[in-house]
């Protein structure tokens, strides 16, 4: 009895629950770390960028604008 009295103090001072706690958490983020690794190379390729990704010409004046908007509409005829 006196050694869960012991034990029930000890966690009571939230010093050894800490590290239990952070010991538990810095597994966790290793075990979390290594399998975003391994499931990267079984990824499949990115998709290629699409007109929609392209912002938008900010700042700019209406002939670049105009002048943009041909061109990205050549290179999608293309």
């Amino acid at each position: 009895m006196d050694r869960l009295t012991f034990l029930k103090d000890v966690i009571a001072t939230q010093q050894f629950l800490q590290v239990f706690v952070g010991g538990c958490t810095m597994m966790l983020i290793g075990w979390m770390v290594t399998r975003a690794r391994g499931d990267r190379e079984h990824l499949p390729p990115p998709a290629p960028a699409s007109l929609a990704d392209v912002p938008p010409p900010f700042l700019q004046g209406p002939r670049e604008a105009v002048d943009l908007m041909r061109e990205s509409r050549d290179l999608a005829r293309r």
